[in-house]
């Protein structure tokens, strides 16, 4: 059996300002949601998170839709499925 995987990089500048609404998507979408990485990077203001999402492309396509829509934020993803 299959497994899917998205995963998803994403670059907050000021995080100040986005940080309730990219945790209010996340909680939201968090029955997709496997695994999560935050990095504060302070030196260079901004902030970097990893997610790792279980589910169809279509759900990481609405989730990473929604959080294209938040200012500031830079997104990148990738899939990977199991054979």
């Amino acid at each position: 059996m299959s497994q899917r995987w998205v995963f998803v990089g994403l670059v907050v500048e000021n995080r100040h300002e986005s940080a309730l609404e990219i945790q209010k998507l996340l909680t939201e979408h968090g029955d997709a949601v496997l695994g999560r990485l935050g990095v504060p990077l302070p030196e260079v203001g901004v902030s970097a998170i990893g997610l790792i999402l279980d589910g169809s492309q279509a759900h990481a396509d609405v989730l990473t839709g929604e959080l294209r829509r938040l200012n500031n934020i830079q997104i990148s993803t990738s899939s990977l499925t199991s054979e």
